[in-house]
């Protein structure tokens, strides 16, 4: 048989035990700094990291610099691009979550005024149906 009451305080505890509270962290406060160390941790900018690596080895053999800093540029240029998509995803996303708890507000001082509207023609409503009700009751 269902419960129609909901979780006890029992099940709400072990729910959020488990799985975490159902809520949105409200600030993120990742700086462009730490997203652009992020970035370096991407597979594609681990692969230029190495190869990067075995150039600079190879860089004081051969004195071919060129493509060293075409790597670093290359490494640079990839995270930046990563870390500055990064940095704007994430400011718009703290905007709309503020625009995003503007409206409810908004809706619930709506919904609150359409209640208030509802529940004043109910009450005139019912003054003029008992208004009708004394004028039939008095014409029998």
């Amino acid at each position: 048989m269902l419960n129609s009451n909901g979780l006890t305080n029992k099940e709400v505890n072990e729910s959020r035990n488990k799985y975490g509270s159902n809520s949105i962290d409200g600030k993120n406060k990742s700086t462009f700094i730490s997203l652009f160390i992020e970035t370096l941790g991407d597979p594609i900018i681990k692969i230029l990291l190495i190869a990067l690596f075995i150039k600079v080895i190879f860089l004081f053999k051969d004195f071919d610099y060129f493509e060293t800093i075409g790597i670093v540029v290359a490494i640079l240029v990839a995270s930046l691009i990563s870390a500055v998509s990064e940095y704007g995803s994430n400011k718009a996303f703290q905007r709309m979550q503020e625009e995003s708890s503007k409206m409810v507000i908004l809706l619930r001082y709506l919904l609150m005024i359409l209640l208030l509207v509802i529940l004043y023609f109910l009450v005139v409503v019912i003054k003029y149906l008992r208004i009708l009700l004394l004028l039939v009751v008095s014409y029998q």
